[in-house]
């Protein structure tokens, strides 16, 4: 049995989900008025504008939920990396500015899960639609 496949597509499924329902969870469940709100409050202490770190926090959001998805499925898969990449920049940036020590729980197993898939031959990466679409 070939299990070089199973990998990439484990380690693809898991970012992805891992991506897309965080942004579920602030779009659907806590809201992203709430969310905006609560970044807000801390970004006004440190002189951001409110419609930076709202429009900031809606792009990452939506950025997170569309990459998560099309992730999991393997649809644009280099282009998503590179998107959710700089994307996870922005997050560790802006919360490195924001609180000198903070708790990276969220952002390094993204960082590392995201690394591998840059790493791993697409060659063993034919579990996606990308592979099927070519």
């Amino acid at each position: 049995m070939n299990t070089e496949p199973f990998l990439p597509f484990m380690i693809r499924a898991i970012l992805g989900i891992l991506f897309f329902f965080q942004a579920y969870d602030i779009i659907f469940r806590i809201g992203i008025k709430h969310s905006c709100d609560t970044i807000c409050n801390e970004c006004r202490a440190k002189n951001i504008p409110d419609w930076f770190s709202r429009m900031s926090l809606i792009l990452s959001t939506y950025i997170e939920l569309i990459g998560g998805f099309l992730l999991i499925l393997g649809l644009l898969k280099s282009y998503i990396l590179v998107v959710l990449g700089l994307n996870l920049i922005m997050v560790t940036l802006g919360f490195s500015y924001l609180r000198g020590l903070w708790d990276m729980n969220h952002v390094f197993p993204r960082l590392v899960l995201l690394i591998v898939l840059f790493v791993i031959p697409t060659e063993w990466d034919i579990w996606t639609l990308d592979f099927y679409f070519r």
